[in-house]
């Protein structure tokens, strides 16, 4: 998933010049890059299996009690 300007840019492809602008944003800032990869990797972290699991697992308790 991206988050517009936290993991990456969106763009518009009907657009022009807006992937191209996205593009030179990083050329004028390369230091971006490299936060940007650090906010990819927190945020690939919500999805890891076992929280995934962990979630389904709550929703079933929920579930269960309700009933």
């Amino acid at each position: 998933l991206i988050i517009d300007g936290k993991t990456g840019f969106i763009f518009d492809p009907d657009k022009e010049g807006d992937l191209e602008s996205k593009i030179k944003i990083f050329i004028n800032n390369p230091e971006l890059i490299l936060r940007m990869f650090g906010n990819c990797i927190e945020e690939s972290r919500k999805y890891l299996p076992g929280k995934i699991a962990d979630k389904y697992i709550e929703i079933f308790k929920d579930l269960i009690s309700s009933v």
